[in-house]
């Protein structure tokens, strides 16, 4: 899940709890709990991310889990990692203030255009919150990529289940 959040919404609520297992969750709004759920955003509006195949189940996992408490019905939209980035997400209409990505399910020979996918998505004053789970040597290789794009923070990590959470913004030159 990932959520890219802006603050010119109406009042009302995001559903609170998991949104997606696996897509992109951009949201525009200004609140993101410590926990990573989505809380009360002000009636964001919500763009789900995922490949052109899976888009069906994301749309019926986020109906699920948002029909009752949300002002916007979340937008379901196809993302390739890498490929037409400006064309479906131009960067002067798709501004964020946060984009949230876990459970970020990847290809290890993807994580190029994964990483510039993220930096697409963030402009500055945009700030990314990533949690991942470490399993291979490609994630720490991702991990030094990923600080080199971003000023990184690390905001947490579980040892027991080998996940930690990042808070990166843009570097801009």
């Amino acid at each position: 899940m990932d959520v890219c959040l802006s603050s010119e919404q109406q009042p009302g609520r995001l559903g609170e709890g998991p949104s997606s297992p696996d897509g992109w969750l951009e949201a525009e709004e200004k609140t993101v709990q410590k926990d990573g759920t989505s809380g009360p955003t002000g009636g964001a509006q919500v763009t789900a991310t995922d490949l052109p195949d899976v888009l069906g189940n994301l749309q019926h996992n986020l109906l699920k889990n948002t029909l009752a408490h949300t002002a916007h019905l979340p937008e379901v939209k196809e993302l390739v990692w890498g490929e037409g980035l400006e064309q479906n997400f131009p960067k002067s209409t798709f501004y964020y203030d946060y984009v949230l990505a876990s459970d970020v399910v990847y290809h290890h020979y993807c994580l190029d255009k994964l990483l510039s996918t993220m930096a697409h998505l963030c402009q500055p004053g945009t700030v990314l919150l990533w949690a991942n789970k470490f399993r291979f040597s490609t994630d720490y290789e991702f991990l030094d990529k990923f600080k080199q794009v971003f000023d990184t923070t690390s905001l947490a990590e579980f040892p027991e289940s080998s996940v930690k959470i990042f808070k990166g913004t843009l570097k801009w030159d």
